[in-house]
């Protein structure tokens, strides 16, 4: 489902991000968010890599919030702030 319009800007987990980057480079504009874990919450949340975020519906960005926000959950917020915990983040989402 397409949204009637493209959206510049889209709020995620706290961060304004560009909607006209496609999903996994725009979701390493959240803090603590690298490449690799981008890629990994695209891919959990069966979303394709290479449409852009401002065409997404408000269903899919919830969706990727979610299964950002189960990773803050099963590692702790306290852990995701810092960039060499995320880690255990990352492996914890591939293995789900």
């Amino acid at each position: 489902m397409m949204p009637e319009k493209f959206r510049e800007i889209i709020r995620i987990a706290g961060a304004n991000v560009d909607g006209t980057r496609k999903l996994p480079y725009a979701l390493t504009e959240i803090k603590g968010v690298g490449i690799s874990l981008a890629k990994a919450i695209v891919n959990k949340a069966g979303l394709n890599p290479n449409a852009r975020l401002g065409f997404l519906s408000d269903k899919e960005v919830k969706e990727i919030e979610d299964t950002l926000r189960n990773i803050i959950y099963r590692v702790g917020s306290s852990n995701v702030k810092r960039t060499g915990k995320l880690g255990r983040a990352f492996i914890l989402l591939v293995q789900t």
